[in-house]
């Protein structure tokens, strides 16, 4: 199965203190870390598959191209740069891990990535609380989402009692079963 990720490969260099030269290869796992762990979940399976379907095909139109342009790549941005900081010092080859050095540059304190990292995260943050404003204001024309509010207020019949449906009843939740896939998949750009 592969994952088509929802960002151009200049993204986050281009949006972000990442520079351009680092290889794609290095951040495309923070990538796609960030997309199944934490933009699938919020979006939900049928929002999350229609976006990335309408993505792929380069068809994102109307609110959700708004959705994607507002939202959706700026979080995913944001929080793959937050994961990207926490491993991109290091190489791992066949030699061990290491730490790289910059010939022009000096190594941060731990302190001082942990502060960066929560920067992004902090920007994160911000676009998912907007992302839910949004997705509230236009829940009628979307729907493919399907708020946490109204899976808790579905009914559930069990032999004439009828019960709310709680969260963790829910078989329809987004936040069960997702892993990610190994590093060996296919990643289309």
């Amino acid at each position: 199965m592969t994952t088509t990720l929802l960002l151009k490969e200049d993204d986050l260099s281009k949006n972000t203190p990442l520079g351009g030269n680092v290889e794609p290869s290095r951040f495309i796992p923070a990538i796609k870390t960030a997309q199944i762990n934490f933009i699938k979940p919020l979006l939900g399976k049928d929002l999350y598959n229609k976006i990335v379907q309408d993505f792929k095909t380069d068809s994102l139109t109307g609110l959700y191209l708004e959705l994607y342009t507002d939202y959706i790549q700026p979080m995913l941005i944001h929080k793959a740069t937050a994961h990207y900081f926490t491993y991109g010092a290091y190489q791992i080859s066949n030699k061990g891990i290491y730490k790289a050095g910059g010939t022009d540059g000096e190594g941060l304190s731990k302190n001082e990535v942990d502060y960066m990292t929560k920067a992004q995260d902090s920007y994160y943050e911000n676009y998912k609380r907007n992302l839910f404003a949004f997705l509230k204001d236009n829940e009628q024309a979307i729907p493919e989402y399907i708020s946490e509010e109204t899976k808790r207020t579905k009914r559930v019949n069990f032999g004439g009692w009828s019960f709310g449906k709680s969260k963790d009843n829910d078989s329809s939740s987004t936040n069960t079963g997702t892993h990610i896939q190994n590093s060996w998949e296919v990643i289309e750009w």
